[in-house]
Parts: structure tokens; sequence; C-alpha cells
């Protein structure tokens, strides 16, 4: 899928806001600084059970916050490290080498990214659930509610995976 620039960015918390921020969490929110896909560096934050990069928790929690006034109940995964990533695509794609660092993403089932080519190594992809499962197709109604709103708080769906939402749509 292709960025899409034209729409709002998420919230990025930088410098001095970024620490109130920080401050403001508990301790069990705090996450820390972990290794993501490519070697960077992710700063991570646990919102209502979703670890994610700091940067985009307070869009994540006024969409939950929203969601909840709506009455949708919405979960689900977040920041995803390295090792987990190839620990899928073994899963999905097969356990050789080629299966897991080469073989296209959409020849895996379900597709799964490469290796340090996934949002969720970076921290800015979520897999959401709708009353405990997995959103799993278009037509579920915690689909229908984040397709209304989950742009106005920086998040785009990847269209070939109803549950997979980031904030570039890829």
């Amino acid at each position: 899928a292709a960025c899409k620039s034209s729409q709002a960015a998420p919230l990025r918390l930088v410098g001095a806001a970024e620490s109130r921020y920080q401050a403001s969490l508990s301790e069990s929110q705090r996450v820390g600084r972990r290794r993501g896909g490519r070697g960077w560096e992710v700063s991570l934050t646990t919102v209502r059970g979703i670890t994610i990069a700091t940067s985009i928790a307070g869009n994540l929690e006024r969409m939950l916050s929203a969601a909840d006034a709506d009455g949708m109940r919405l979960g689900g995964s977040g920041y995803r490290s390295s090792s987990g990533q190839i620990a899928l695509r073994k899963a999905h794609c097969g356990s050789s080498q080629y299966d897991v660092y080469d073989k296209p993403a959409s020849r895996c089932h379900p597709p799964t990214a490469r290796p340090g080519q996934s949002m969720h190594e970076q921290g800015l992809a979520i897999d959401f659930t709708y009353n405990g499962s997995v959103i799993n197709s278009h037509g579920n109604a915690g689909y229908q509610w984040l397709r209304g709103h989950a742009s106005r708080y920086g998040f785009y769906n990847l269209p070939s995976e109803a549950w997979h939402w980031s904030v570039n749509g890829n």
C-alpha cells in the first residue's frame, strides 16, 4: 500500500513533551527501549495492553477512548521483535532461508512481512481485535468502526488484512 502522505500525521512527542508524557505513565505502562527491525532502537509504551511506539501512544489512547464511548471493545497487539517476526515467517511462509528472508510476503499464508520490513518491528502497527477476537473481515463491526474513525488518530488499514492498522497503511 502506498504511504498516505495527504493524511494527517500521527502526533509525535519529542524532547520535553515525550518526557512529560512518560512521567505521567504508571510503571506498568512504560516499556522502555527495544531493538526493532533493522537494528533501530524503538521507545515502547503499553496502552491498554497494546505495546506500541511511544510516539503514537497518545493517539492510540484517544482512539480507544472514542471506541469505548461508542460501545466498541477494541484490543490487539502491536510491537513485535525481530525474532518474533522471524518466528511468524517460519509459521506462515516456511522454514527455509529463502522462505524466511526472501519469499514475497504475498506468497505466505497469511501474508507476512519479511524480517526488518514489518511496521510491527517499529511499534507502528497494531493487529486489532474486537470483543476479544481478531478482526478477520471487512464486515466485522470493529473493522467498520476503525474504517470510519481510525484515520482521525493517524491509523490506516492495510486493505488485504482487515486486522492490520498502522501509521502509513503498510
